[in-house]
């Protein structure tokens, strides 16, 4: 599910930076901001509330990732050389 910030010139969204930029979904909002802290760590260190800011947007980056990935392989299926579609078995642990 992705969510999408619309910017309307309010000036209260998070995941604009002017007028004419439109509509930025939340996800590309989080690894920007991931970014940008990660920029500020390499110019001086981190206060303790944006290194757990920092890692909990990571967390729940890669938790969507994840997410993401197990729904395209979910929805995947092999076709043999007569046609016949077989759901991508899943990897036994």
């Amino acid at each position: 599910m992705s969510w999408i910030w619309t910017s309307w010139g309010s000036g209260n969204d998070p995941g604009a930076n002017n007028e004419t930029e439109g509509v930025r979904t939340i996800e590309q909002w989080k690894k920007d901001r991931i970014s940008e802290l990660t920029r500020i760590s390499r110019e001086r260190e981190l206060t303790a509330g944006e290194q757990t800011e920092r890692q909990a947007l990571r967390e729940e980056y890669l938790a969507s990732w994840r997410e993401s990935v197990v729904g395209t392989l979910e929805n995947t299926y092999l076709v043999d050389e007569k046609g016949n579609k077989t759901k991508l078995p899943k990897k036994k642990k």
